[in-house]
């Protein structure tokens, strides 16, 4: 049986998520359930609840590449592909990508 070794965070891999402020870890299965489970609430932050359910950096940059002629220029403007997923996949909507 493989043993469970822990990510760069110091959290282990059946737990990698760090609570923001404390010496804790939880399954993403407690992240964004309705329930807070880190003592500073961090686990049901809204912001970090949105960028949980978006795509991955590099999904997005696929489909951009797959679509950029009629998808960027309309929607997104003219930026670089890596530049135009990674604020898709964090920021709060698409106008703060501009």
């Amino acid at each position: 049986m493989k043993e469970a070794v822990p990510v760069g965070n110091g959290c282990p891999v059946t737990a990698p998520w760090p609570c923001q402020q404390y010496s804790f870890c939880l399954s993403f299965a407690f992240v964004c359930d309705g329930e807070i489970d880190c003592p500073d609430g961090y686990d049901e932050n809204p912001r970090l609840c949105v960028a949980k359910n978006r795509p991955a950096v590099a999904l997005l940059e696929g489909f951009i590449r797959k679509y950029r002629d009629w998808l960027v220029p309309k929607y997104l403007g003219d930026g670089e592909t890596k530049f135009i997923a990674y604020n898709l996949a964090i920021k709060e909507a698409v106008y703060d990508t501009e």
